[in-house]
């Protein structure tokens, strides 16, 4: 056996640091001898752990960057369980450390891994740090994740009453998840004592997405100072004459209760979760038989977010709250609509649609909003451009 580990040494030991690729990493992290063996392994594990957290310590990136994010998947459990040990990891909260989790599990080699090891998982997540959205609404829906109790609703309703602010979520250290790591691993890197410190947080980043309906999503750029999301929607001429066009005729045909055309914008993933766009084209109330004027209105959402079939079919609500702002952007670039708002944006077991704040007379400028010519004036570049910026520090 020493005679094993000192080939292995040597043979490991001929590596640089830049050699040590994605599948050296996944190599030594599968090998329960070296992991478990940090005595004999000590510089091997330093160097491919330090290699592994310099390829995903972006966690945003991981979750926005599908070829990044399919590397992640491949990842061992011990490599995992590295990684988001790490002080090292950049977040823009720790909601995005559960997002990643929750994929490795629900599409990655996390699926085979046992009730146990997902314990020691659940125990590299930061409570204290979650938003309450994540605290009391996502994190009891992860089916996986352990509870001190078997129906978590209740308990964390009660707990989201108390949680006031972030001192008193340092109480939610005395019933983390993380049980002690085996004696033989004690002293592995991968079983290091957990942090509670707050993690750095990314301060940029973009990324640009297209939408089959006809939307696009400009790169956007989480700001620096205060981590905002920006995002800006494109709806072409010839698009929205189209959209027009159908909501007038849809709207004739079926005058009561027609709730409109309903155009969304690709989702662009932001402290937990998928924001968009919604554009409705006409709508109709049916109160008392009479159709009320066509008239288009923008919506604003936040949805579960990326590894959503682990939370399905929800056992308790999921309620975001953030502040934003919704422009319309005209001919020289400055807004002719604005609207600054708080609002909410939920699910519900039972009805997992996800909620949008609508925003009533918002194009109260373009006097017949069922007529293209009637939009030309307040067109962006040929295109009628919506601009969506959220406040990251409001949103819980």
């Amino acid at each position: 056996a020493l005679e094993c580990v000192d080939a292995c040494r040597v043979a490991f030991g001929t590596l640089k640091p830049e050699d040590i690729d994605l599948d050296v990493i996944k190599r030594v992290y599968s090998l329960e001898g070296i992991v478990n063996d940090p005595l004999n392994f000590s510089e091997l594990l330093a160097a491919t752990q330090s290699r592994l957290v310099l390829l995903f310590r972006d966690v945003v990136e991981v979750i926005r960057n599908p070829a990044v994010q399919a590397q992640m998947l491949q990842l061992p459990f011990a490599a995992m369980l590295a990684l988001l040990r790490s002080d090292s990891l950049v977040v823009d909260c720790e909601n995005s450390v559960v997002v990643v989790a929750n994929l490795w599990v629900q599409r990655g080699r996390g699926r085979f891994t046992t009730p146990e090891q997902r314990k020691y998982l659940a125990g590299c997540i930061r409570l204290q740090a979650l938003t309450p959205s994540y605290l009391c609404g996502v994190l009891p829906n992860v089916k996986w994740f352990p509870w001190p109790t078997a129906n978590p609703g209740p308990y964390f309703a009660t707990l989201q009453a108390r949680i006031v602010s972030p001192e008193a979520r340092q109480l939610l250290l005395v019933s983390s998840p993380s049980p002690a790591p085996p004696s033989s691993a004690a002293s592995s890197p991968t079983s290091a004592p957990l942090s509670t410190a707050p993690r750095r947080q990314s301060t940029a980043g973009t990324g640009a997405a297209a939408s089959a309906s006809g939307l696009s999503l400009e790169p956007l750029k989480r700001v620096a100072r205060d981590q905002n999301l920006e995002l800006v929607c494109d709806i072409d001429y010839g698009r929205l004459t189209q959209y027009l066009t159908d909501g007038v005729a849809a709207l004739r045909a079926h005058p009561e209760g027609f709730k409109g055309i309903h155009v969304h914008s690709e989702c662009s993933y932001f402290r937990g979760f998928l924001w968009g766009i919604k554009v409705v084209f006409g709508f109709s109330s049916g109160a008392d038989g009479e159709a009320t004027p066509f008239v288009v209105t923008p919506s604003v959402f936040a949805s579960a977010p990326p590894g959503e079939e682990g939370l399905l079919p929800l056992v308790t609500p999921v309620t975001v709250s953030f502040k934003c702002t919704l422009d319309a952007v005209g001919a020289y670039g400055s807004p002719y609509a604005t609207a600054t708002f708080a609002g909410a944006s939920f699910m519900k077991p039972g009805d997992e649609n996800v909620s949008s704040i609508g925003i009533a007379n918002f194009f109260k400028k373009v006097a017949k909003q069922a007529d293209p010519e009637a939009w030309r004036p307040f067109m962006y570049g040929g295109k009628l451009r919506l601009k969506l910026s959220v406040v990251g520090a409001s949103v819980e």
